[in-house]
């Protein structure tokens, strides 16, 4: 067994050249291979969530309107913004109101045909992302 652990230890310790004249070892190889390993299933399960929650906020729209709430200050002055996405049909629709002390005012999306489309509109329109309607799903 210890000629076996020896041999491995040999073998990772061995030196390569690499760019720029510097030298590499095996086992700088090794760490990279993991590394790159690990990212790659880290990225399959961030997408395979993602996806999840995409289905899981498809089917909570199809029974409900979903809102989210959020609270800015400008000029001294508390800003409510509420926002609500519903489907209507087979479009999406977002319809965002800001309400100051004087008044308010709503802004609605036309029809978004995806919820993609809908996070798009969102990130590009609004101070709000897609998640922040996924606590009430």
């Amino acid at each position: 067994m210890d000629e076996i652990i020896y041999q491995v230890i040999n073998w990772l310790s061995q030196e390569h050249p690499g760019r720029r004249g510097t030298t590499i070892y095996r086992f700088e190889y090794f760490v990279y291979a993991v590394v790159a390993l690990a990212g790659a299933v880290s990225t399959r399960l961030y997408i395979a969530q993602r996806k999840a929650f995409k289905v899981r906020m498809a089917q909570a729209l199809l029974l409900k309107t979903l809102m989210a709430t959020s609270f800015t200050e400008e000029d001294g002055h508390t800003v409510k913004y509420v926002a609500r996405l519903c489907r209507e049909g087979a479009a999406y629709r977002v319809c965002v109101s800001r309400q100051v002390e004087l008044g308010s005012t709503q802004v609605c999306s036309e029809g978004l045909g995806s919820l993609d489309e809908v996070e798009g509109y969102l990130k590009r329109q609004t101070c709000f992302v897609l998640a922040d309607f996924g606590r009430q799903v």
